[in-house]
Formats: structure tokens, sequence, C-alpha cells
């Protein structure tokens, strides 16, 4: 006589994903992940803002559709790291001063604060994850102890051909998720999980090395933009 049947508990989703479409800029900023935000619109436009993200399992990867333009301080949570890039065909925006186009990533640093400026509406996706899921990865390809990976010393780089992988890969892991993700089966979503910790660990490395650039990049915050974070400062609270 067969035993009694196990129940099954149910199992955890493999995929964590959030959306948001709102025509609230204070909505938007409190729905991004792995970074704490606080700036205002420069002028209100006739459309939402969208973001969506989908924690994996290490890695978290957001995909955003600006509102309006805006003006704000980004400061990077302590215990993440990452990589941001524009959307296809999307506008400049500018960090700490310096244009960052379609040929450029923005590294985001743990605990790093950032001056961001869209004058345009754009769009953007990143990828981030905790420190020593990336320090893991980047002592497998580097071949080298773990911990003896350097800290980039750079936020942003200009390396074409290595962004329009990035992009291409994060808009391919991007697009299955939106489709599919209830649907994935575990072992697709650690695969693919690895893979974006691959791929961010390659960049750590490749920005530590130096790369095509002889010193990091340093960039002075031109007056107008501190002027206006300044003014910024002395608005009361209140909803954008």
């Amino acid at each position: 006589m067969s035993g009694p049947t196990r129940k099954k508990g149910p199992s955890a989703p493999p995929v964590l994903s959030r959306r948001l479409e709102s025509r609230s800029f204070d909505d938007f900023i409190d729905a991004v992940q792995d970074a704490s935000i606080g700036g205002s619109i420069l002028r209100k436009e006739d459309r939402p803002w969208r973001l969506a993200s989908h924690a994996l399992g290490a890695a978290l990867v957001q995909s955003c559709e600006n509102g309006a333009p805006s003006v704000s301080e980004v400061q990077v949570a302590p215990d993440r790291t990452g990589l941001l890039v524009l959307a296809p065909e999307a506008p400049p925006r500018f960090v700490d001063g310096r244009e960052m186009g379609a040929d450029a990533v923005n590294l985001l640093r743990p605990g790093a604060l950032v001056e961001v400026s869209t004058p345009i509406p754009t769009a953007w996706l990143s990828v981030t994850a905790s420190p020593d899921a990336v320090a893991r990865e980047a002592a497998l390809l580097a071949g080298a102890p773990l911990g003896s990976t350097p800290v980039p010393t750079v936020s942003l780089i200009r390396n074409p051909a290595e962004v329009a992988r990035l992009r291409a890969l994060l808009l391919e892991v991007t697009g299955t998720l939106d489709a599919t993700a209830a649907a994935l089966h575990p072992e697709a979503v650690a695969n693919m999980d690895r893979t974006l910790l691959r791929a961010l660990a390659g960049v750590t490395l490749d920005s530590s090395s130096g790369g095509e650039r002889k010193r990091p990049l340093r960039v002075e915050r031109p007056a107008a933009f501190r002027s206006i974070f300044e003014f910024l400062r002395t608005l009361p609270p209140g909803p954008v």
C-alpha cells in the first residue's frame, strides 16, 4: 500500500517583477530600487513615467522611460553596484556634467553620489547586484583570488562596441522577462542571472584595468548645475 501523498508548499516565483506607470515623479523615484533619488522635474509633459524591475537572484534589472526633463541626485545603495546604459535611440543625459550618449556606460559604484540631468526625457536600462556577487564572477573571469579585484575609479566609460553588447543583452533579458517572467524555469532564470553577473564583472575588470583611458575621468560640477540643486534644497517638501 502506498504511503500518504505529500503536499508540496507553494514555491517562490523565480523572478520578482514590479511595474510602474505614473505621471508622478515622486512615485517614480520611490519605485526605483538600489538607489535613492532626490530632485525635481524641469517642466511637466503629457507622458507617464514607466519603470519595470525584475529581481532574478543576485542581479536586479530595471528599465525606465522618463516622463519629463529633470535634474536629480542619485545615491547608489552602499551594498549594491552596477551599470546603466541608454535605451536604443534615447536622447542623451548628463552625469556629473558630462554628456552620456549611446556610446557610454555609467558605472554605479557602491555608495556613489551622482548628479544627473535629463534636458530631454530619455530611457535607460540598468543591472545591479551585490559587490560580493560581482567580485566572485570577476575573480573567475580574471583567474585571480577572490577579493583581489580593484574597485572601479570612474563613473562614465565610452566604448561603443562594449556598450552595444551590453545594451543588446539587457534588451534581450528585459524583453524575455517582460513577456514570460512567470513561466520561466528556475534553471533558465539562474543562467540569466549568471550571464548578467558575468557581464557586470567584465565591465568592472575593464574599468579597473584602465581600458583605453590614461587616467580616471574627473569632471568639475558646473556652477549652473550646482546652483539648481542649491535652489531645490530650499523648496518645501511636497508632491511634484
